[in-house]
């Protein structure tokens, strides 16, 4: 008989044997990482690991993790379901026992598109990425190329997509004015479609603190950033960048591990935590025993998609202690040596046994 995820009735189950010790992670990062909101040493004390949910109709044989994006739309509140059931943050992890073909859908949030429902067949576990897309973008498309003209949404932390709910093309333009004077918008990602950015296309934007280039350097009209007081950050790989940018400074940009959301710390028996980047990019785990002449090995590549991917750590309970650094692996356009590991900072597992 088939019983759909939302009939079944729930348990708890605790990570690692029972109630795990209380914990003290630490993060210390560069100086660019410390940028964008992370502190240059920051602690989180976690007295239990988070507490997953399995349907007691027999013992889990599947899971279903769901990322979305951007992280706009997650801080506003954007949630999904499997089947009509209870709503999931973003990260978070339902287990099964019946695997087979199951419906995702997305909740509603003020200011954003939601994605449309997706079928998803679970066989062990599966995870999938879902993406909103801004509200308020006015465009003009000619089938190929769209233009972005317009915004009147609520400002934040917008990500332009490369292309737009049944709208055929994608995104290449930035028009004139588009964002001019928008002083709720506090940073904006732009795609690596885009290879043109229009006269006063984001001027006058006084909350405007940093610009995220997916792609190479587009082509620019007068005082497109005017009196604005952001940074200009762009990819390993791309081209087309030097120290400044319109009239901005620049600067690389690499991937941050999310210290405050959900997903950091222990759950499902793993130390793990999401790892914010651009989509596509490939961010490589490397763990250590020691910081003392420590010897790196690779145990992770991740590649984000929809700007964010989970990492997680099977075998963190075998170490008495144990500490991760993120780096990119990419190859530069018509290159075919892979650039060196670049190391953005170190993490630390918890510690193993009683406190």
């Amino acid at each position: 008989m088939k019983t759909s995820i939302k009939n079944m009735k729930m348990k708890q189950i605790r990570g690692l044997a029972g109630n795990l010790p209380r914990v003290v992670l630490w993060l210390a990062v560069l100086p660019l990482a410390a940028f964008f909101g992370l502190p240059g040493v920051c602690q989180a004390q976690i007295d239990e690991g988070p507490i997953d949910q399995v349907p007691v109709t027999g013992p889990p044989s599947g899971c279903l993790e769901v990322t979305l994006a951007p992280a706009g739309a997650v801080a506003a509140g954007a949630q999904w379901q499997v089947d009509g059931g209870a709503w999931q943050t973003n990260g978070a992890t339902v287990y099964t026992s019946l695997p087979g073909s199951h419906t995702v859908s997305f909740s509603g949030v003020s200011g954003w598109t939601a994605p449309a429902s997706q079928t998803v067949t679970i066989d062990g576990c599966t995870t999938t990425t879902a993406t909103y897309i801004p509200g308020g973008l006015a465009f003009t498309t000619d089938g190929t190329n769209i233009t972005i003209t317009g915004y009147s949404g609520p400002g934040g932390a917008v990500t332009i997509p490369s292309t737009l709910p049944g709208v055929g093309g994608t995104v290449t333009g930035i028009g004139d004015d588009a964002f001019q004077s928008c002083t709720g918008l506090t940073s904006v990602t732009i795609p690596n479609s885009l290879t043109s950015i229009g006269t006063n296309a984001f001027s006058g934007s006084a909350n405007l603190t940093c610009v995220f280039f997916q792609g190479n350097a587009p082509s620019i009209g007068e005082c497109v950033f005017f009196n604005d007081p952001a940074t200009i950050y762009y990819l390993p790989g791309t081209t087309g960048w030097s120290t400044n940018f319109a009239g901005l400074p620049t600067a690389l940009w690499l991937p941050q591990v999310q210290t405050s959301d959900g997903s950091f710390g222990v759950r499902s028996n793993q130390f793990g935590f999401n790892i914010n980047w651009a989509s596509g990019m490939t961010v490589v785990v490397e763990a250590s025993t020691s910081l003392v002449n420590p010897t790196w090995s690779s145990i992770s590549t991740n590649i984000p998609a929809s700007g964010s991917a989970y990492f997680s750590d099977p075998e963190w309970s075998k170490y008495p202690t144990r500490f991760y650094r993120l780096g990119s692996a990419f190859w530069p356009p018509g290159g075919g040596v892979s650039c060196p590991i670049m190391p953005i900072g170190t993490l630390s597992q918890p510690p193993v046994g009683p406190p």
